[in-house]
């Protein structure tokens, strides 16, 4: 599948970095503020990919058609993390 956002597709977006994890979070109605912040840091390290309006089974799948990345973490919008798990997280995929 073309990713507009890689240079794919017809339309011209701005280069994106080649990360090797996306973080994909589907929100029916609403995230949770602390959530957002406590995946914010993995910007730096992967793509954020969040689908909105839409049921978990049906936004998930979305997010696995589009990912270009080789590792994939599904997130609930009311999930909160450690940021030292995070890195440990990130730690892991650069072994």
């Amino acid at each position: 599948m073309s990713n507009p956002a890689k240079g794919g597709g017809e339309s011209s977006a701005p280069s994106q970095p080649d990360y090797e994890l996306r973080v994909g979070m589907v929100a029916y109605d609403s995230v949770r503020p602390a959530t957002v912040g406590s995946i914010f840091p993995l910007a730096r390290y992967a793509s954020l990919d969040i689908v909105a309006g839409v049921y978990v089974d049906k936004g998930r799948n979305i997010i696995a058609e589009r990912t270009e990345e080789p590792y994939l973490l599904f997130v609930d919008s009311d999930m909160i993390f450690k940021q030292e798990d995070l890195f440990k997280l990130k730690d892991a995929l650069d072994e």
